[in-house]
């Protein structure tokens, strides 16, 4: 990504189809989401535009949507100060650098949000980048649940439960 410039922005109406085409092609591989396949477009803006408290963005490299990245509070009412993100990053982007570049500005948005830490309620163990990803940017695994993903060739794995104060104090 060093000779691309980057930019991210609040998600727009007319991004629906780029959205929709890296959500389906990420949910498809069956490989990183407990998700299944979504029955309707309705059901992919259900589950990815309305997130509590928080913001849908999109990564755009050379003026093409690349990535997206949902934040908002991970549980209501007096969990609420927690918040919890989700990554999506286009195949033809992955393994380039993109999804630092929006786990960093996830965190920085959630920290000028008011939330007191982060929380990733299923990281699956198998996805070693995403779990070297968020420990080299503070995530810290706090829980483990044993054989909670069916991944579709590994069988069953492990989900963490990774976390990391926004706010010290």
């Amino acid at each position: 990504m060093s000779n691309t410039e980057i930019v991210i922005r609040p998600y727009r109406d007319a991004d629906w189809d780029a959205v929709r085409a890296i959500y389906l092609e990420v949910v498809g591989r069956g490989d990183t989401y407990t998700h299944a396949m979504p029955e309707s477009d309705d059901d992919i803006r259900a589950m990815w535009l309305n997130p509590p408290r928080g913001i849908v963005a999109v990564a755009l490299s050379d003026g093409a949507i690349a990535g997206m990245v949902k934040i908002g509070a991970n549980q209501p009412g007096h969990g609420d100060h927690v918040a919890t993100a989700g990554f999506m990053v286009g195949g033809g982007q992955r393994g380039k650098g993109l999804g630092r570049i929006l786990g960093s500005w996830a965190i920085d948005w959630a920290r000028q949000a008011g939330f007191r830490s982060m929380q990733f309620n299923a990281v699956v163990a198998s996805n070693v980048a995403a779990v070297h990803l968020w420990q080299e940017l503070g995530f810290r695994i706090i829980g483990t649940v044993e054989e909670g993903f069916r991944h579709p060739d590994l069988g069953f794995v492990d989900l963490l439960i990774m976390q990391r104060r926004l706010n010290p104090e």
